[in-house]
């Protein structure tokens, strides 16, 4: 049949304007995928990556020998004698003012000068064995709040001369300028920290916040990787680890590069209502769609960016030590929503460190973390330090709960004493070591610190290298709070510690088959978000006659926040399911943040539970009681003023228990704590042979012991703050 002309027009009219829509469609898709082409080798490309990789999961292995427990102890002094008077083993010192422009202010023979004294003083703490760690800030100092020309580095860049003098450790000078090394705000200002060193009232120090996705400021920062080496120094500190603008324009183009790495065009359009893809922006808060994806993406950031610093300096050094400063006041998953989640730089760095001391504006927030009793209340952040051991997966961890000065927190010099030696235990019986001693405190931060490494050095080959050997488990999850999920890690620790049940904390990248085979059984509090790895990993435990005591959501999401379909097994005999009111389950979700965690810190360092809460929390204990019963590694019978942890070493089968009394007030008085109970179990075809008991004051001395069923029993008739109990196994 002939059609009219009319028709054959508008059919043709018709079949074009299809055509060009489609063509429309395919340019977007073509740009789109050309956009995650172009991102798999860029810097976003990278950080994808590395948040794949982390995901993997990981088993126990060791650091460093400087690093490991019963080794590690720091004492930041630069008189060598005074770190080796005090029976240390780590100092971290300031090898250059980097931050304020050095080397680039001094000339070439001054410079030239100082490495030497630099690699003369490393040489020399290595005979004393004492490894050495520079200081080095990711925020550099400006003469002016929030302006790089106050930068040495940007009188320096406009100099060319000036630059060469340090090319064979910096390279040629970078094509952008200073400016563009620092983070910004959303408004477009520089990015600026002022700070206020505790004790002080009006000296005010100005720092820029270096930004790790420019390539200048990377290329600025691998100079000093460089001259670190050159210098002998054994690794870093990094000081200001964290990404809290991610404005800059290498920043936005990163986080673009790194959307265009993780989803497809579609997803993008899908999931983020993302068409055009150049203007995507990092998320300024919580309501906007990108927000999980913006939190994670400066988390993986600044891990990425440590993992190029220390691959910088160990093509030079292999066994350089990478640390950084990753905060977590005054709770780890707040802090991942701000950019500074612990369990990926736990990926990376060789030891973590975390400031989980409150403040020091008056003398009643620095004392939030500190612990102690105080009217009636044990108060420990046990919990926290064992969160940062897990994002360490049991390897090296630092810490430190309050600033050791006085007035404020502590009123009087002699008070420090004994609390300072709390504090240093407190660190100890979650597998850390204190941070916070250094040159400028008072003479009783000095003395109590000899007295924890005088007992740390007389049990040193019994003990070094332990790692927590606790047959139950608690799984701390970072993972949930992207997708507003809380997960109880924190207040499940508590109610295990204050039932006296030895446990220790794992990070979800911990939960290999041979990981779990450890545990008698694992806690998992609302741990909503799992890799697919270990949720299959989780089934085949519970399979295999394992016990998984479970809340609210356990692995209906996968890494990006995804339902997870039903899987066969989910509802094996291994779960053991407790309830948790659904309203205070939601509103926790809806409530991450600092000021939340300040008001959670009630539950967990104090055991003051909400009313909502409670019965779960007896619950949990009820049923971690039942699936292990008798085989508890170690327990604490009394008194409550008491906790305890179990440590275990690869090439010993004796148990190393930790024992830490609380009563100590805020003045330094001291409460023994009388008659402490304590029982382990060995395990199958095994027993209990000698228990060598070892006080921070006093003799050592071997404990009678007595056979209760599958049990063996000790009494410790007192103790003032922190004794070791080395208790033998045998054949």
């Amino acid at each position: 049949m002939r059609l009219s002309k009319k028709r054959c027009m508008e059919g043709t009219i018709t079949r074009y304007v299809g055509l060009i829509v489609l063509l429309l469609i395919l340019l977007e898709v073509t740009l789109m995928a050309g956009s995650v082409k172009a991102a798999e080798g860029s810097l976003g490309g990278e950080v994808a990556r590395f948040v794949e990789e982390a995901q993997g999961l990981f088993g126990g292995e060791q650091p460093p020998e400087a690093l490991r427990f019963g080794r590690l102890r720091l004492f930041c002094y630069e008189d060598l004698e005074e770190v080796a008077a005090a029976g240390a083993t780590l100092t971290i010192i300031h090898p250059m003012r980097f931050g304020r422009g050095d080397p680039f202010r001094m000339e070439r023979a001054q410079f030239e000068e100082r490495r030497q004294e630099l690699r003369g003083f490393t040489r020399r703490a290595h005979e004393a064995g004492i490894t050495v760690l520079g200081y080095i800030s990711q925020n550099p100092s400006t003469s002016r709040d929030a302006d790089p020309t106050g930068w040495v580095m940007s009188e320096v860049w406009e100099d060319e001369a000036q630059w060469s003098r340090y090319a064979d450790f910096y390279g040629p000078r970078p094509a952008e300028a200073p400016a563009k090394w620092v983070q910004m705000e959303q408004d477009g200002t520089y990015a600026c920290e002022t700070w206020i060193p505790p004790g002080a009232t009006h000296r005010r120090s100005y720092a820029l916040s270096g930004c790790p996705h420019s390539q200048g400021f990377r290329q600025y920062m691998a100079g000093i990787m460089k001259i670190l080496v050159a210098a002998g120094i054994d690794g870093i500190y990094l000081d200001y680890s964290e990404i809290e603008h991610p404005f800059a324009e290498s920043s936005q183009e990163c986080f673009r590069d790194f959307l265009a790495a993780r989803y497809s065009a579609e997803e993008l359009k899908e999931r983020f209502n993302i068409n055009d893809l150049k203007q995507a922006l990092p998320a300024a808060d919580e309501s906007e769609p990108l927000w999980a994806e913006s939190a994670l993406f400066r988390s993986a950031s600044e891990a990425e960016f440590h993992r190029f610093l220390r691959d910088v300096a160990r093509e030079q050094d292999p066994d350089f030590i990478m640390a950084g400063n990753f905060w977590g006041a005054p709770g780890f998953q707040a802090s991942a929503l701000s950019g500074r989640d612990v369990q990926l730089a736990g990926m990376v760095d060789s030891f973590l460190y975390s400031e989980m001391v409150m403040g020091t504006e008056n003398p009643e927030i620095g004392q939030v973390n500190l612990p102690g009793t105080r009217q009636g209340v044990r108060i420990s952040a046990g919990p926290a330090i064992r969160e940062l051991s897990a994002s360490s997966r049991n390897g090296a961890a630092t810490s430190y709960t309050y600033y050791p000065q006085t007035p404020n927190p502590i009123p009087t010099e002699e008070g420090m004493f004994n609390v300072h030696r709390l504090a240093m235990a407190d660190a100890l019986l979650n597998h850390t070591a204190f941070r916070r001693i250094e040159e400028g405190q008072v003479d009783a931060v000095k003395r109590a610190s000899k007295t924890v490494y005088d007992l740390l050095r007389s049990v040193e080959p019994q003990i070094m290298g332990a790692q927590m050997a606790a047959n139950v488990a608690v799984v701390a999850s970072f993972q949930p709070c992207y997708y507003k999920r809380y997960s109880y890690h924190l207040e499940v620790s508590r109610a295990l510690a204050d039932a006296g049940i030895a446990h220790e904390m794992l990070a979800p990248r911990s939960l290999s088959g041979e990981k779990l085979a450890q545990y008698r059984a694992v806690v998992l509090p609302n741990t909503a978000v799992l890799s697919d790895e270990a949720y299959r990993t989780l089934l085949a435990y519970v399979k295999s006659g394992g016990t998984a005591v479970v809340f609210g959501e356990v692995g209906t999401l996968d890494l990006r926040g995804d339902p997870r379909p039903a899987t066969e097994g989910g509802e094996a005999a291994g779960f053991v399911e407790v309830a948790i009111d659904p309203e205070k389950l939601a509103a926790d979700g809806e409530n991450i943040s600092l000021d939340a965690e300040t008001t959670r810190h009630a539950a967990w360092a104090r055991g003051q539970w909400p009313a909502s809460l409670e019965p779960t929390m007896a619950a949990v204990v009820s049923a971690v009681e039942t699936a292990v019963g008798d085989e508890l590694t170690a327990r604490r019978h009394r008194p409550d003023s008491v906790e305890i942890s179990v440590m275990g070493r690869p090439e010993s089968d004796d148990l190393i228990v930790n024992v830490v009394s609380y009563g100590v007030d805020i003045d330094g008085s001291v409460t023994p704590s009388k008659d402490i109970r304590i029982s382990v179990h060995a395990p199958k075809g095994k027993r209990v042979g000698r228990v060598m008991w070892h006080p921070l004051d006093g003799a050592a001395e071997t404990l009678p012991t007595k056979q209760t069923g599958e049990r063996t029993e000790f009494t410790i008739p007192t103790l003032d703050i922190y004794g070791i109990a080395i208790v033998e196994v045998k054949s």
